[in-house]
């Protein structure tokens, strides 16, 4: 299929009104189909059906639970036909009251399993090895493909940094749209789409991608009326062969292809791992969802205890075993509120208090259970202990004399992480 029919085939049917509604009696015999089925919040949805009646079932994934089933209004269609448009062109939204909306979109090119919305969009940071689009990336070339839903339409941009004709200026490129062959090729450098890639697709809110994009367009304007949009530097901020360049008395920090990427996905909140390279910061090098450069920083909020979440990445990377693996969030969105202040990346959430007694201290954490897509499917790790060991760890300096109180540790916790 080529480039431009598979995009045509994303643009959505026309919109009708479509929700799931609770006037409808729960289906007590019924079918649960296979697919669609989709995770929102820690829950699974799902389509069952009695003859002509469909109706949504909502499961706790981690326990199985059946939590509500809501009625599928079918609008003048058969069963089959609702399932069919459901399954190409609907995603579901879990409303403050429980009920399931599901609005127009569509899959992600990249990434199957992440769903495009025109609320929520997607961002994959690909490398290019050399071939007719990047002849010269000995290093792999790093692209940042945006995915979005505007006007019920699907559109892809790439975005990217390329050496410039100025010397140690640099080329700010944002395309809307990709050439035929583009993704094919890509398919060939991580293997079929879904299976073996080596690259990850970021579901992110709308306006923080449209940030990013801001800031992007504002680098283009620059440069085209004469301006210093970037500075280019083949080794990237993070060599040792790397400085900072002054240009009419404004300082640059030089960046190639990926440090660029890794800046701009910084603006829409995800943080990469990063540390000072010896000689090139290179694709090939750092892109590969089983490295930890690759992972962007996930956080777990520990309400009661800290006034900002605790980094896990590194903790899930080790506990994992350094397969392909991205953190589910379990929350409403990918921020959380904390004493008035927004944090990005956050994952789960738990509560936690500490019970001091003139002999003993024991710290006391809600169960936290963190879902993470692995290559077969979603694994649940819980933390629990892991997170009462580490503020164990946080309030041992208090503790730790001859006359101070006594705690039990529990489980080890083997990681650095900033509090």
């Amino acid at each position: 299929m080529s480039i431009s029919n598979l995009l045509s085939y994303f643009n959505p049917l026309s919109y009708f009104p479509f929700k799931a509604i609770l006037e409808k009696p729960l289906l007590v015999e019924y079918e649960e189909l296979k697919e669609p089925r989709w995770l929102c919040e820690s829950e699974e949805i799902s389509i069952i059906r009695n003859g002509e009646d469909l109706n949504c079932l909502v499961v706790d994934f981690i326990t199985r639970k059946k939590l509500r089933q809501f009625h599928i209004e079918k609008n003048g269609s058969t069963a089959d036909e609702m399932i069919a448009y459901i399954k190409i062109r609907r995603v579901p939204k879990r409303e403050d009251n429980g009920n399931i909306d599901f609005l127009i979109g569509c899959k992600s090119v990249l990434d199957h399993e992440v769903l495009i919305t025109k609320d929520q969009w997607a961002v994959t940071m690909v490398k290019m090895g050399s071939s007719k689009f990047c002849p010269s990336s000995w290093k792999g070339h790093a692209v940042l493909l945006i995915e979005k839903m505007e006007n019920k339409n699907y559109h892809m941009l790439k975005a990217h940094l390329i050496e410039g004709s100025g010397k140690g200026i640099g080329e700010v490129v944002l395309e809307r749209g990709i050439e035929d062959g583009y993704l094919e090729h890509l398919k060939e450098r991580f293997g079929p789409l879904g299976k073996g890639k080596k690259t990850d697709t970021w579901s992110i809110s709308a306006n923080k991608i449209q940030k990013m994009i801001d800031n992007i367009e504002e680098e283009i304007s620059m440069q085209n009326r004469g301006a210093v949009g970037h500075i280019f530097n083949m080794w990237g901020r993070d060599s040792w062969f790397s400085r900072p360049k002054k240009i009419l008395g404004k300082l640059y920090n030089p960046d190639n292809c990926y440090t660029w990427d890794r800046e701009k996905l910084e603006i829409a909140g995800i943080v990469l791992q990063s540390d000072r390279d010896i000689i090139i910061s290179s694709p090939k090098a750092k892109i590969d969802l089983t490295k930890l450069a690759s992972k962007a920083a996930v956080y777990v909020a520990v309400i009661g205890i800290f006034d900002h979440p605790i980094a896990v990445t590194e903790w899930l990377h080790n506990k994992i075993g350094k397969r392909a693996w991205r953190a589910l969030s379990s929350l409403r969105n990918d921020t959380c509120n904390i004493d008035g202040k927004t944090f990005d990346n956050v994952v789960a959430k738990t509560t936690a208090y500490i019970d001091e007694t003139e002999l003993n201290t024991t710290v006391n954490v809600e169960k936290v259970v963190i879902l993470v897509k692995i290559k077969n499917g979603i694994c649940c790790v819980d933390i629990t202990e892991d997170i009462k060991s580490y503020i164990y760890e946080c309030i041992k300096p208090e503790f730790d004399t001859d006359e101070g109180a006594h705690y039990d540790s529990g489980s080890s916790w083997d990681y650095d992480y900033d509090i």
